[in-house]
């Protein structure tokens, strides 16, 4: 079910984002029919419906089918839409529908009052870019024959209006085909649509691409605002609920191929720092960006990897940010009524009201203080003001089959402290356990707490020397892990910057990225690989070779991101490791 779950997202994905060789279309061009819809829409979606993209999204299936015959039948999408098209016309896709289809669909939400009055229909509408509308009209009044009689259509202005079942109506003009509630169907221009407005206009303008196949807008302050309109009627609101109603405004996303073979959806958020501000949460946009050099930090074979800048001022702002966040949730009267429990629990409510949440970071940091010696945020967060990442290894292992590495590394602003805080981390450690081995990887100190040898004395498949918790540091560096992933940190055997794979990935990072998160297939594969050698299954085998080859079909995976005072960005990419097209 795994293996079927994870191809299907791939094919999905795959076929949103657009073919491999498709010109994607300019957003502009991709976002027209936001004039027939209403500047209150909550949410628009808009997809290609031209020959250029549906003929690469037709070259894509058949790559992928290649690659993996035994997974994907070769089934191309001319197939599938020549049978849909017969069903609905009796001719195939060519001659039945696509002498009238035009460049683009579009189908939203007009409003949010779906939310606070249920109803059978709630506002959408469904528009069609159409090339030739007696061919359209042809369709529409065969395909209305096959039904029960809704009535004769009637004339309004430029469009034709054909009755399909109360509410609902169809309307056709020379340029566009309509789908909504009859009632609400814009068969007349009006000065107020959707395309003028302003945050509409702003987060597509906002996404770091030029062209896209799917653009999909959301109106988060509407639906925010409806929802908190919900709660109110049901007496379930609360202060913190309607302070963070504003918080998020208006996103959008664009979904495309970069570089030929990289899925991509970008993701552009306003959010309203000024209400952030107004209930006290600190933020800090005066990031720098991260460096793809200090990949040169991070091993080769790691498998999940996050990247990011400055640790110690964000942690930092972190921790302020998550004060303001227990002192608005006292205001609110409680954590228990924050989540809404005084009317569905009042007993919970009141048990998780009496919880302070600040109390987690004041022993946080009394337990670090008690611990290492030093105060957090005064002498150990300042230290790390440069990149750093956290990452994990997948090992094979005889025993557990699988053996986590864990690490973090960061950049160092003063070594002399660092080396120091090392110190009295070690003689913080030393006093917990007699067990503590000081030594050397190259330049870096290190000191080695086994501590499941300490905890499973009597257990030895859980006692494993990988597993020991490592702390290191050099004049530059400043790691915390398992054994294995600090190790290789030192060692500089092969690292992630020299992987062709990572390099491929960070062609379509965001320029100037904040964050960078990055997943490597290969060594999930060889790990699957191994363990089907390995396994005493023959089913559980078959089970991991499938889901190997189901991963094979992707060479990597990465998010990037980068906020700003005006907005958020975000791109996600799912790299393909396709055959070339015969």
């Amino acid at each position: 079910m795994t293996k079927k779950r994870l191809l299907l997202f791939v094919l999905l994905l795959a076929l949103t984002t657009g073919g491999l060789t498709a010109t994607a279309t300019p957003i502009d061009n991709l976002t027209t029919l936001a004039d027939h819809f209403p500047e209150e829409t909550v949410m628009f979606l808009s997809v290609r419906t031209d020959d250029g993209y549906i003929g690469a999204l037709d070259e894509l299936l058949n790559r992928l089918s290649q690659t993996a015959p035994d997974l994907i039948p070769p089934v191309g999408l001319d197939f599938l839409l020549d049978a849909a098209a017969f069903e609905l016309t009796g001719e195939g896709f060519a001659t039945g529908i696509r002498p009238w289809l035009g460049d683009s669909l579009a189908v939203g939400l007009t409003s949010a009052d779906f939310m606070t009055a249920p109803t059978e229909f709630p506002g959408f509408l469904l528009a069609v870019e159409i090339d030739d509308r007696g061919a359209a009209e042809a369709f529409v009044e065969d395909l209305l024959a096959q039904g029960p009689a809704f009535g004769a259509p009637t004339t309004t202005g430029d469009f034709t209006i054909y009755p399909i079942g109360d509410p609902l109506a169809l309307a056709l003009s020379d340029e566009v085909l309509l789908i909504g509630l009859s009632e609400d169907l814009p068969l007349s221009a009006s000065a107020d649509t959707l395309a003028d407005n302003a945050d509409f206009g702003a987060v597509f303008g906002a996404l770091p691409n030029d062209s896209y196949n799917v653009a999909l807008y959301i109106n988060q302050t509407e639906l925010q605002q409806a929802n908190t309109e919900l709660l109110r009627e049901q007496g379930l609101s609360n202060p913190f609920l309607e302070l963070s109603q504003d918080l998020i405004g208006a996103q959008a996303l664009g979904f495309t191929i970069l570089g030929g073979d990289s899925l991509t959806i970008d993701a552009v958020t306003i959010f309203n720092f000024d209400a952030y501000e107004d209930i006290g949460i600190p933020l800090n946009f005066d990031l720098p960006a991260a460096s793809l050099d200090f990949a040169a930090n991070i091993p080769a074979n790691a498998s999940f990897v996050l990247q990011a800048t400055d640790f110690g001022p964000s942690t930092q702002t972190g921790i302020e940010a998550f004060h303001a966040f227990a002192d608005l949730i006292t205001e609110s009267g409680g954590l228990g009524s924050a989540l809404g429990f005084d009317a569905i629990d009042p007993f919970a409510a009141r048990e998780l009201n009496a919880f302070d949440l600040g109390v987690l970071l004041d022993g946080l940091n009394i337990g670090f203080a008690g611990l290492t010696g030093l105060n957090l945020e005064r002498e150990f967060l300042p230290l790390f003001t440069g990149d750093y990442a956290l990452f994990m290894q997948l090992l094979p292992d005889a025993d557990l089959q699988v053996l986590p590495s864990l690490g973090i590394v960061s950049e160092t602003s003063d070594p002399v402290a660092a080396s120091g805080v090392f110190n009295q981390l070690v003689n913080a450690l030393d006093a917990y356990s007699s067990d503590v081995a000081i030594g050397n990887i190259g330049d870096a100190k290190t000191a080695v707490l086994p501590w499941l040898t300490d905890i499973f004395e009597t257990v030895e498949f859980l006692r494993v020397p990988s597993l020991d918790l490592m702390l290191a540091t050099d004049l530059d560096r400043f790691a915390f892990g398992t054994r294995d992933a600090i190790t290789a940190i030192f060692d500089r055997a092969e690292m992630l910057a020299d992987d062709a794979d990572f390099s491929a990935a960070s062609q379509h990072f965001l320029a100037g990225t904040q964050q960078i998160g990055y997943v490597g297939m290969d060594p999930i594969i060889d790990l699957l690989d191994e363990l089907a050698a390995t396994s005493l299954s023959a089913r559980q085998a078959e089970d991991l070779a499938e889901a190997a080859a189901v991963l094979d079909l992707i060479e990597s995976a990465s998010f990037t991101g980068i906020t700003n005072a005006d907005v958020s960005v975000v791109r996600a990419v799912l790299t393909l490791n396709l055959v070339e097209a015969e």
